[in-house]
């Protein structure tokens, strides 16, 4: 029978488990939104660009219709728009990447630890029944270690920090992507803010 201190634990444990989920999935379902966001700043971008590819060959009567100074603000503003374009895209590409190695992670991992667990059981039976003291538990840090040998030697010492940072926080990937996504909506909106300015500013110019 298992003892009060055992029976404390399994629920703390139970409870953490239950919490880290909660936070993934909520985490999750907002970072879902992320390639619709980078998508519309795409079509901000394509018609960004096309604008710029119109400007170019036509600045003479450009200079004529909007004045000299408009015009540069205009040209300053576009580019400043595909900037924070640029930098959403690469927040979109950091969030994508996270959320489809943590969902790959989990898929593959969940079938190995499953089978372990069920030889775990198979392992403590035979080890009761001889009067064996066994841990079949897995060291996680051994499988950490092996998986560091995988990394280039170069980028060794990085991915051992980040790591550790990982160990020491449970939710540290978790708060990357909200501030990953908070930054990309954030440069989205500067982007789609910039680009109706520059709509604005050439019709009152015109």
């Amino acid at each position: 029978m298992e003892s009060q201190e055992e029976i404390d634990e399994y629920a703390s444990k139970i409870h953490s488990q239950t919490i880290s989920a909660l936070v993934e999935s909520m985490v999750t379902a907002t970072a879902s939104t992320s390639p619709s966001i980078d998508k519309t700043s795409s079509w901000l971008l394509a018609g960004i660009g096309a604008t710029i590819a119109l400007i170019i060959p036509n600045l003479d009567r450009l200079t004529i219709m909007l004045g000299n100074k408009n015009l540069s603000l205009v040209i300053l503003l576009l580019l400043l728009a595909s900037l924070f374009g640029i930098l959403q895209k690469y927040l979109a590409l950091l969030i994508n990447v996270q959320l489809k190695a943590m969902g790959k992670t989990e898929e593959l991992a969940a079938d190995v630890i499953q089978r372990h667990l069920d030889k775990e059981k198979d392992i403590s039976s035979l080890a009761n029944k001889h009067n064996i003291s066994i841990d079949p538990t897995i060291d996680f840090n051994k499988v950490f270690g092996l998986y560091k040998l995988t990394v280039p030697w170069y980028m060794r010492f990085n991915f051992e920090k980040k790591m550790r940072h990982h160990f020491d926080d449970p939710f540290l990937i978790y708060k990357k992507i909200g501030r990953y996504y908070g930054r990309q909506t954030v440069y989205a909106l500067i982007q789609l803010f910039i680009t109706v300015f520059v709509i604005c500013i050439i019709g009152i110019s015109v």
